[in-house]
């Protein structure tokens, strides 16, 4: 499978985590970005790709400064690759829920 495809799995991670960090809401954080709930539920899901716009909306919105925010992003990503990496043919939320399966990634409980 073509790791690009793990990007928004890893977006997914990245922002649902920072999310539950700030005990925020979808609701909330979509106010504080600027951006529809039903957008955040979206790209936590997997079955988006946010614009550059969005992801600085959503830095800001978490307090975290884009090289951070990035940083984790990359880490997250280089995790899910190695994780689903030749296994399975799966994108969007169905790779995310294998992820976080596969990981056993307290992602859902924080």
């Amino acid at each position: 499978m073509d790791a690009k495809y793990f990007l928004p799995v890893a977006f997914a991670v990245t922002l649902s985590h920072n999310r539950h960090a700030k005990r925020f809401s979808q609701e909330n954080l979509a106010k504080q970005a600027g951006i529809s709930r039903a957008q955040i539920g979206k790209l936590e899901n997997a079955s988006a790709n946010p614009s550059v716009e969005t992801m600085l909306k959503l830095s800001k919105a978490l307090s975290l400064n884009l090289e951070r925010f990035g940083s984790q992003l990359q880490a997250n990503y280089d995790n899910v690759c190695t994780v689903l990496d030749g296994r399975f043919a799966e994108t969007g939320a169905n790779a995310l829920h294998l992820y976080t399966k596969l990981n056993n990634d307290p992602l859902r409980k924080i």
